[in-house]
């Protein structure tokens, strides 16, 4: 798929998902809500979760031999750190969005979607600067 390997695969639909889900958040504020704009909305984010979600896959068999690699006494100056915060603000974010896809909260509201991109685009960064250091 357009010569990419797999590091930059996953960057790639990471950032169309976050350009996604970015585009959700500020067409919902720029309207008046009403409930087709609030499908809409639903379903970018959606589809903006689905493709970080894919992503996934490929980061656990990354970690998996950062961990390996670790293990044989082979340290990266950014994995100490930065690898750890990234994977904790990941999983925390994504079983946020799971909770909130699935609609098991009743106090969903505006604050809480707003922590949630909040964590999403904290996690995005972060990976990104791990990404930087690894593949630039």
């Amino acid at each position: 798929m357009l010569g990419l390997n797999f590091p930059e695969m996953s960057l790639f639909l990471q950032i169309i998902g976050l350009i996604i889900l970015l585009y959700s958040i500020f067409k919902i504020h720029s309207i008046k809500l009403k409930k087709d704009e609030l499908t809409n909305h639903t379903r970018l984010s959606a589809l903006a979760f689905i493709l970080v979600s894919i992503t996934v896959v490929y980061m656990i068999q990354s970690a998996y031999f950062l961990f390996e690699a670790w293990r044989f006494g082979v340290i990266l100056p950014t994995y100490t750190l930065l690898l750890p915060i990234h994977a904790l603000l990941g999983l925390i974010t994504i079983v946020y969005a799971i909770l909130f896809f699935l609609n098991k909260w009743k106090w969903k509201s505006r604050k809480y979607m707003r922590l949630n991109a909040s964590l999403w685009i904290l996690t995005f960064f972060s990976g990104f600067t791990f990404y930087w250091f690894m593949y630039m």
